[in-house]
């Protein structure tokens, strides 16, 4: 038996007699062993509180599972680029990445404080993510570096879709539709006719794309959103 099981025991057979012996040498010791592991606990066991520091790569280092974050922190969507590379989105500008099919996920730092609604992925380096406040990031490194661009609105985006690296589309409240061709360089606003909240878009390719939002909303466009129809 180990000091520290050896230890223990004794202390509880002397409780059960009524016994505390905080003048004791056994106390000393117990209470240094005991101290010893609660301060390894706080070490290991709860390594994550708030959001931590990030890395020179952009990649926050103070968590190594997405179960660490479940119950602190809101997901809304995710994205895979293969096999073992994701990205999620999710709450006050929450971006985690895994390299290795999900066994570990990683913050990396957004920049955002906002709600992340939306993300999707090109490839395993071009990944863009949009959310509350007309918000839009890319990142063209795999999430090492995210850079702001601008939308042109204020609605709240709720869904990104990409065909690749230049075009892509993002959607939300009020009928918010926007269209990017040349990676986000410029955002252009595409006619919707709708004022009801879009809640997500999925494109085919460069000219089809749909998009589905509240009270039974459904428009598609053939022609790369230059008009969309019921």
């Amino acid at each position: 038996m180990n000091r520290a099981k050896r230890l223990l025991l004794e202390f509880t057979q002397l409780r059960e007699r009524g016994y505390y012996p905080t003048k004791t040498p056994f106390y000393k010791s117990f209470s240094h062993v005991m101290a010893s592991v609660i301060l390894v606990a706080s070490l290991v066991v709860f390594p994550f509180v708030g959001r931590g520091s990030a890395s020179g790569d952009g990649q926050d280092t103070s968590v190594t599972t997405v179960t660490e974050q479940v119950q602190a922190i809101s997901y809304f969507d995710i994205a895979a680029a293969d096999s073992d590379t994701a990205w999620i989105a999710g709450e006050d500008g929450t971006i985690l990445k895994t390299n290795d099919g999900g066994t570990t996920w990683l913050p990396l730092a957004s920049g955002m404080e906002g709600d992340l609604l939306g993300i999707c992925s090109v490839d395993r380096d071009t990944v863009w993510a949009a959310g509350e406040g007309g918000a839009v990031i890319k990142t063209s490194t795999g999430g090492g570096q995210w850079y702001p661009q601008e939308s042109g609105v204020t609605a709240r985006l709720n869904d990104v879709e990409a065909v690749n690296p230049a075009i892509a589309w993002a959607v939300g409240e009020s009928g918010t539709i926007i269209k990017t061709s040349d990676g986000g360089e410029t955002w252009e606003r595409q006619e919707s006719r709708e004022d009801v909240e879009l809640l997500a878009v999925s494109a085919a390719d460069e000219d089809n794309a749909w998009a589905v939002g509240r009270q039974g909303t459904l428009l598609r466009t053939r022609n790369g959103g230059e008009s969309w129809i019921h």
